[in-house]
This record gives structure tokens, C-alpha cells and sequence, in this order.
């Protein structure tokens, strides 16, 4: 088990694309521009980090790969109340369209907002996905993947299935990973200073 089902931890993830696939940069061979992919995934993570149980140290988003460092409570959906679980995931996954006027959008939300206070079955799926790491990691980079697909007219994996992580068990190696990933973007000559 690579993430502690119990404990509170600071963790360094690493997730990477598939082959060639770029995530962000300008790809040289094919002469071609994906910047714009960083601002996709900075807002995605961190409109996330606002409603799962997962709290951002540090990020990095290179040319095929990204790095967080987290601290994650596994124990920390279970202390919401069940309107705070609610509220959370439909801040996360909102019901209706974009199209849809405002005050149809409100009236919407608060349906499904009682609705799933309703149904203990379905709050409490809630409650489990919000305060799960890999479900943290898989619906940041779903999205991403979707639309870095349709963008390279192509279909099948974006990100390598499984991301690493790894436990960082003290201070000093928090403060070491934080490090690394905030001097990354130097070393790999993305940028000049942080």
C-alpha cells in the first residue's frame, strides 16, 4: 500500500505522460506550443485542493511530468459534516450545464444538494472519493487528459496509469522535496528563478 490508510503524511507525487506526449512547453520536433496545458492543470489543481482532503506544499509542471508535494489526512472527510461533504462535491462535480442562467444553476445545486443528503449510501461515496488521495490524483488528471487528447486528435492514455508517491516522513524531508520541486523548473532550464 502506497498511500497510509490511517495516517496523516506529507507525500511527493510524481505523475508523467505517455511516450512523446507533451504537457506542457514548446515541442521542438513537432513545432509546436503547449503552454497553455499548464494553466489547465495549475487550475484544476487548485480548484481541487479546495474541496478533497488534500492540502498543496508545492507544485511543478514540467515539458511531460508534474510533481506535487501534499499532505494528505485520510481521516479529515470523515470530521466534515454531512452539509459540508454535500457542499464539497457538488463544488466539484456541479450538476446542469454552463449554459444554463444562474438562478437555474442555483436551483439545481440545492436539488441535488438535499437529494444527496437524502441518500446515506451515495454521501457517504462522497465522503470516500473526497477524502481519497488516488481519487485526488485521478480526477486531476482525467480532465486534463480529455482535453489534451482532443486537442492532438488522438485517443487512449495521456498519463502513465499510476503516479508515484512517495511518504515524506519528517520536517527535513518535506522541506528537502519542497526543495526539489521549486528548483526542478531551474535545473531542467524551464525558467531562470522560481
Amino acid at each position: 500500500q502506497l498511500i497510509d490508510p490511517n495516517y496523516p503524511m506529507h507525500y511527493h507525487i510524481v505523475s508523467r505522460c505517455v511516450r512523446r506526449s507533451w504537457l506542457c512547453g514548446v515541442d521542438q520536433l513537432a513545432r509546436k506550443d503547449y503552454e497553455h496545458r499548464k494553466d489547465w492543470l495549475e487550475q484544476r489543481l487548485l480548484h481541487l485542493a479546495q474541496y478533497f482532503a488534500v492540502a498543496i506544499d508545492a507544485f511543478a509542471i514540467m515539458s511531460n511530468h508534474f510533481h506535487l508535494v501534499v499532505y494528505f489526512d485520510p481521516q479529515e472527510s470523515y470530521r466534515w459534516c454531512d452539509e459540508e461533504v454535500a457542499e464539497r462535491w457538488l463544488r466539484v462535480f456541479p450538476p446542469g450545464t454552463t449554459d444554463m442562467s444562474d438562478s437555474d444553476q442555483t436551483a439545481l445545486f440545492d436539488l441535488h444538494r438535499e437529494l444527496l443528503l437524502l441518500s446515506p449510501e451515495r454521501l457517504l461515496h462522497a465522503r470516500e472519493t473526497l477524502g481519497s488521495l488516488s481519487m485526488f490524483m485521478k480526477h486531476l488528471k482525467q480532465p486534463i487528459a480529455y482535453k489534451a487528447n482532443r486537442e492532438d486528435r488522438c485517443s487512449g492514455h495521456f498519463f502513465e496509469g499510476r503516479f508515484y508517491s512517495g511518504a515524506l516522513l519528517d520536517e527535513n524531508a518535506v522541506i528537502a522535496a519542497m526543495a526539489y520541486v521549486d528548483l526542478n523548473p531551474i535545473r531542467a532550464r524551464i525558467t531562470q528563478h522560481i
